[in-house]
């Protein structure tokens, strides 16, 4: 199936070019230093002495550690996990996108810049406790697909995430916004958790600056509610038709498999996949 053009690229390598750019626009990057909301307001920790900001942008990921957020989990949720290969088979080329799906969740492997394989996963707890380990969790899956299993995934070191479908009980406060996962996240299906984020920021960005400069007012708030939801809605309710499809092993098979054979049935998704 044909999809928009794109690029395969590590997390380090992007998030080394992000912080690039920002510190060229005039940011300053001030590693372990974090940001916090309590009762008494806002402040910066970390620094030699104590800063009260403005204004602050919570892009904290899942969970909003360390800004007090509170997010609701969803039923049914899925829990993600990651890890890098650095000899795989060659099965796995460079240029595609491999997905494998099971009643047990999902996995996505492809090639990065470096030559090393990207796996990833979201996968039901029930079925990592089961295998006992996220490593054999992503194994089964692969064999179940009829794929190169890669080596003794267990042996390697992986990454993992809290609950993955959730939404933040608020997403703006008295000077303070909250952007990216951290304001609500479906699942990883699609890719589109990273391009959610930018485009969410851009978004935010005029709101933010006014608020800065003019004073913070509830109807800040309000209106990035509101933008938010606009922009984001409808992808959203897109990603979350396409992961419950995947709980039906059954349904996603047929869709599969009638995708097949009437490829162009897709176009009027896949553009908006992703994004």
């Amino acid at each position: 199936m044909p999809l928009p053009p794109g690029l395969a690229l590590s997390r380090q390598r992007f998030d080394s070019a992000l912080v690039a750019e920002a510190i060229q626009a005039g940011s300053h990057f001030l590693p372990g230093v974090a940001g916090h909301r309590t009762s008494q307001g806002l402040f910066l920790s970390g620094l030699s002495q104590t800063l009260h900001p403005g204004l602050l942008i919570a892009a904290v990921g899942l969970g909003g550690w360390g800004v007090g957020l509170k997010s609701e989990v969803l039923a049914g949720s899925l829990i993600g996990a990651g890890t890098l290969v650095d000899q795989a088979p060659d099965f796995y080329g460079p240029g595609t996108i491999y997905m494998s799906c099971g009643p047990g969740g999902y996995a996505g492997l492809v090639r990065l810049e470096d030559g090393r394989l990207d796996v990833a996963a979201a996968l039901a707890p029930a079925f990592v406790r089961q295998m006992n380990h996220p490593g054999q969790a992503v194994a089964q899956l692969l064999q179940a697909a009829g794929w190169p299993v890669i080596g003794d995934l267990q042996r390697l070191p992986w990454k993992g995430t809290p609950a993955l479908t959730r939404r933040a009980r608020v997403v703006a406060g008295r000077r303070f916004f909250v952007v990216g996962d951290a304001a609500g996240y479906v699942e990883p299906f699609t890719g589109e958790g990273l391009a959610w984020a930018l485009a969410s920021a851009a978004a935010l960005a005029p709101l933010a600056l006014d608020a800065l400069h003019q004073g913070w007012t509830p109807a800040h708030g309000r209106r990035w509610s509101e933008r938010r939801a606009r922009l984001l809605g409808q992808r959203q309710r897109l990603c979350r038709l396409l992961t419950l499809g995947l709980r039906w092993p059954r349904l996603s098979q047929t869709v599969v498999s009638l995708l097949r054979w009437l490829p162009f049935l897709a176009r009027p998704f896949v553009p908006r996949s992703g994004r």
